[in-house]
């Protein structure tokens, strides 16, 4: 009786864990699309880079803590309960969100990949730089993969004013013609690489 009840335990914790988990990358486009993998040991991890720079990742932790009556787990309905772990779900994919962005902005600060507005309003002109200042792959009919941009409801909501605005026609050439040099920066890194096979 004792054996089983230890398994039902461990399936159950299972179960909980999956559903955070599943509820952690259902909340968050960002979080979702983050590859991950098991470290089994050490305390870190390094990223090496194209330019042959090293970056060392140390693991952080990331937790999340529910509270549930004792009453609600004996004679509640199992909704409430799940609710709960739903909530660490949530504020999971909240914190993770967060350890990336403070990631993402010391890198692009060390390696002096920033765009200021300078508390100005977001310009398509401001976005050209900042596509300027990133690496932008190519698809196999020459389509540029342009970067995810990640910014509030209000800054979203100025984007898409601009994009339906018609300055947008007067800014096309300097789109295409930053396209056509980032094209033709991806072609020669393409044509240097070296086959393995």
């Amino acid at each position: 009786m004792q054996q089983r009840f230890i398994q039902l335990e461990s399936d159950i914790e299972g179960a909980l864990m999956r559903y955070i988990v599943d509820i952690r990358g259902a909340s968050s486009h960002i979080v979702r699309n983050i590859r991950s993998s098991k470290i089994f040991e050490g305390d870190g991890s390094s990223i090496f880079r194209e330019d042959s720079t090293r970056d060392e990742t140390e693991i952080r932790k990331f937790s999340s803590e529910v509270s549930v009556d004792k009453e609600k787990i004996l004679y509640g309905d199992w909704s409430e309960i799940i609710e709960c772990f739903h909530a660490i779900g949530l504020e999971m994919a909240s914190e993770q969100e967060r350890m990336l962005f403070k990631v993402v902005e010391d890198a692009t600060t060390r390696t002096g990949n920033v765009v200021s507005a300078e508390g100005k309003p977001i310009s398509l002109d401001l976005i050209l730089k900042m596509l300027e200042k990133v690496w932008i792959d190519f698809d196999r009919s020459g389509q540029p993969k342009l970067p995810t941009i990640v910014v509030g409801d209000e800054v979203g909501e100025q984007i898409r004013k601009l994009m339906n605005s018609p300055d947008v026609g007067n800014e096309q050439k300097k789109f295409d013609d930053l396209m056509r040099r980032k094209k033709e920066e991806w072609l020669a890194r393409e044509a240097d690489r070296t086959l393995v096979g």
